[in-house]
């Protein structure tokens, strides 16, 4: 999808972390992040959503406040599903088979992203020069979850950002943390909310 101008919410695609970057950070995005979509950001964005009190009310408010209602869990819904891609995405270890996290991460991901993020010859080429060469180790912890209230939301898709914790280490040394931005296009799929790729606007 295209919009004729770039509005203030949109991302730039590549960018990932909100603080500088140690020089194995830096060395190890592309090869180890690629698969989580990850931008920098993303833009206003709501608190976690909250279901509206009920009570009476005119017809037309009652109808309003179902919609509101709707909607909501829609959200709600669409958010427990970027957690859970973010959460399968995320994490990777040099012991680990490569293609295991992609495997993981297909699951939540519509058809098209599953293919076109399905393990390649290329792929396993930068994990090794990377990730099983450094004994690369990296775990992640949700810290939030937000609907990007200045995309164009519908009610089949959804614009969402997921902030991580993320703990990088190199052969058992300590750690190196930074915060991540997952920003994410989910799409409704015969009913069930799939990532359909990282916010962005032509």
């Amino acid at each position: 999808m295209h919009w004729p101008l770039r509005p203030s919410w949109v991302p730039t695609l590549l960018g990932v972390t909100r603080r500088s970057r140690q020089r194995l950070l830096a060395r190890i995005l592309s090869t180890t992040i690629a698969l989580g979509l990850t931008i920098a950001g993303c833009g206003p964005a709501s608190t976690s959503p909250t279901h509206a009190a009920t009570g009476p009310g005119t017809r037309d408010q009652r109808s309003t406040q179902a919609s509101a209602e709707r909607t909501t869990a829609e959200t709600f819904a669409a958010a427990q599903v970027a957690v859970a891609y973010v959460t399968a995405s995320c994490p990777f270890s040099w012991r680990e088979p490569y293609g295991q996290r992609e495997r993981r991460a297909a699951a939540y991901l519509t058809a098209a992203q599953a293919h076109a993020r399905a393990p390649s010859p290329a792929g396993r080429a930068a994990w090794q020069a990377s990730v099983v060469r450094d004994r690369l180790t990296g775990s992640c912890r949700v810290l939030d979850d937000q609907v990007l209230t200045e995309a164009p939301n519908s009610s089949d898709r959804r614009y969402l950002r997921v902030v991580v914790r993320r703990l990088i280490s190199r052969d058992g040394q300590p750690p190196d943390s930074d915060e991540v931005d997952y920003c994410l296009v989910l799409v409704l799929v015969d009913g069930v909310w799939r990532v359909s790729g990282a916010s962005h606007g032509g």
